[in-house]
């Protein structure tokens, strides 16, 4: 039910979290188009905007950066986020300089008020005193920091270093981190109830990055463009330009840039990305930047590269197939809903995908048998609704 994936959605273990996307995605992807699922799926979605947000990490990157990844000169080496951010070789710049919790909140008055009455109720000792583990655990985080943040109406900033709000060397590992930080930030800033998920999901980010741990940034990574696919097939288009895209314009150019092959991604998230820009291509307003970015009509175009590569066949039955099973699938999904949007059958057609699709139903190979009923669907729908394919 829609009550468990919000529960699961709320785990504190990125790994729970990631699985618990891949569930919503393939049921977002198989019944959005039902109204009462995707009322139901839209009680989760202040969950999802909260995971799928910018992460902005540029801001907190030294001016310049050169090739090698050390610090250097005037500009910092890559303006696309995604591409930093799935790239090893940046690890030890961002987790120098990256790891920030980085948010921003708004306080109302009325919550001020109730913030001062709670500080003025806590300043009186009670009569029969029964302090929770909680409650002891942030009165030892209020010793070792000293004084809270003044009670303040109106937009609140968070800017902490990781390392000055949790200890490097916590026995608990990154979940003991993210215990102490929260913790200690909330006590700092006065962090209402209401922004404590998203408020968690910025310090795992900043332990990710500070910790140099490139897993449980992959991890987060592909989380989150898993959470924006989510949002892309379950919110209106414009609702979705005012949610998200609003805030990164540039989404659709910067995620298609990880398929690049100088961008050396990881296959887990080009695969992600390939989820998203299925949802992506529901959206008219994305359609024309999309199909910009992958040079779509291209022969020479990151698609047709990836086709190739795809469907090569191998010196001898023992080789392994370019690419696994997953992103294959995922692959196919985004070209059967590509042909089906206006123009997109006859892109891939003047790039040259018909002969691909026809080599590799000859390939005998065994790693391409499961992809083979897929091709061959695509290429019916291609000879059937665009003239040209069937001569080429």
């Amino acid at each position: 039910s829609v009550e468990r994936l919000d529960q699961l959605l709320n785990a504190s273990d990125p790994e729970v979290l990631e699985h618990t996307l891949r569930v919503v995605l393939r049921t977002a992807q198989r019944w959005s188009y039902q109204r009462d699922i995707k009322a139901n799926l839209a009680t989760i979605s202040a969950r999802l905007t909260a995971i799928a947000d910018p992460w902005n990490i540029k801001k907190h990157l030294p001016a310049a950066a050169s090739a090698d990844g050390s610090e250097a000169g005037a500009l910092v080496l890559h303006t696309n986020e995604f591409r930093m951010l799935a790239n090893d070789e940046h690890t030890e710049l961002l987790k120098k300089h990256a790891g920030v919790v980085d948010y921003q909140f708004f306080r109302t008055a009325e919550e001020a008020r109730l913030l001062e009455e709670e500080a003025a109720a806590a300043a009186v000792p009670p009569a029969t005193p029964s302090v929770s583990h909680a409650q002891r655990k942030a009165q030892s985080s209020k010793r070792s920091l000293g004084t809270t943040a003044p009670v303040s109406v109106g937009l609140v900033s968070i800017n902490a270093r990781i390392w000055d709000v949790c200890d490097a060397a916590a026995q608990g590992g990154v979940h003991e981190q993210m215990q102490q930080a929260f913790d200690r930030l909330v006590l700092m800033y006065r962090v209402p109830a209401s922004h404590y998920y998203e408020l968690r999901q910025r310090i795992y980010v900043a332990l990710a990055l500070g910790r140099g741990d490139q897993a449980l940034r992959l991890r987060l990574l592909r989380s989150r463009i898993y959470a924006a696919s989510v949002l892309s097939l379950m919110m209106g288009e414009q609702e979705f330009k005012n949610a998200f895209l609003s805030r990164e314009p540039s989404f659709t150019a910067d995620v298609i840039g990880v398929l690049q092959p100088e961008a050396h991604a990881p296959l887990s998230v080009q695969t992600a990305v390939l989820l998203v820009l299925e949802g992506l291509l529901k959206l008219r307003s994305e359609l024309s930047g999309a199909y910009v970015a992958l040079n779509a009509s291209a022969n020479h175009g990151v698609l047709m590269f990836i086709l190739r590569k795809a469907f090569a066949a191998g010196s001898n039955d023992a080789d392994a197939p370019a690419y696994p099973y997953e992103f294959t699938s995922a692959l196919m999904s985004f070209l059967t809903a590509m042909a089906n949007t206006m123009n997109g059958g006859q892109l891939l057609v003047s790039a040259g995908v018909v002969p691909v699709f026809v080599a590799a139903l000859r390939n005998s190979h065994p790693g391409h048998l499961r992809s083979a009923g897929r091709v061959a669907k695509l290429l019916d729908l291609l000879t059937s609704s665009t003239p040209p394919a069937f001569p080429a």
